[in-house]
C-alpha cells in the first residue's frame, strides 16, 4: 500500500521542480494548457544579471474562453498594477528583458470563465518578496490568479510584487 503515496509525493516533487521559463537578460512566454491557469509563480533575483528568472505552474480551470493579450501593462522602472477584465483569469505571461534599464516589461494573458460565473472573495496580498530575494507564491485553494502589482526599485535593480486571487461564486 504504499505505491499510492510514493507516486503521490513523486507527482508533488516534479510539479514543484518543473523548470525556469527564462535565462537572465532573455524573453520569455510561459502559457498554461488549454484549459487551465497560473496556480504558482516563483522567481529568484541575480545581482550579477540584475535580472529575475521565472518559474510558473498551471492548475485546472473551469472552462476558459475569449482569451487576449494584454501588452506592456507597465512602463520600465514604473510601478505595475493590472488586473483581467471582470471574471477572467491570468493563462500566461510574456516579459522582455531591457539591460539598458534593468527592468522588464510584462504582458498578461487573460481568459474568460465561460458562462460567465462570478469571481468573489478576492483577496490582494501584500508583497510576498523582498528586494534580491525569491519569491514564491502559491494561489490559495479553490481561488484563480485575477491580478498582479509590483514596484520598482532604482537602488536594487528589482521588483517586489503582490498578488490578486479570488474565488468563483
Amino acid at each position: 500500500m504504499m505505491f499510492p503515496t510514493a507516486f503521490l509525493l513523486l507527482s508533488l516533487v516534479s510539479a514543484v521542480t518543473s523548470s525556469y521559463v527564462n535565462d537572465f537578460d532573455e524573453r520569455f512566454q510561459y502559457i498554461c494548457p488549454l484549459g487551465e491557469s497560473i496556480a504558482y509563480w516563483e522567481s529568484y533575483h541575480s545581482n550579477y544579471y540584475e535580472d529575475r528568472r521565472y518559474k510558473f505552474i498551471c492548475q485546472k480551470t473551469p472552462q476558459l474562453f475569449n482569451c487576449h493579450w494584454h501588452n506592456n501593462v507597465n512602463k520600465l522602472k514604473g510601478p505595475l498594477s493590472f488586473q483581467c477584465p471582470k471574471d477572467a483569469v491570468i493563462r500566461g505571461v510574456s516579459s522582455y528583458h531591457e539591460n539598458r534599464h534593468e527592468d522588464r516589461l510584462f504582458t498578461f494573458l487573460c481568459c474568460s470563465l465561460l458562462g460567465s460565473p462570478y469571481l468573489a472573495h478576492c483577496v490582494k496580498t501584500d508583497f510576498v518578496n523582498n528586494w534580491d530575494q525569491r519569491l514564491t507564491f502559491r494561489v490559495p485553494i479553490r481561488h484563480f490568479l485575477r491580478g498582479v502589482s509590483s514596484t520598482y526599485s532604482n537602488y536594487y535593480h528589482d521588483r517586489r510584487w503582490k498578488f490578486e486571487t479570488c474565488s468563483i461564486q
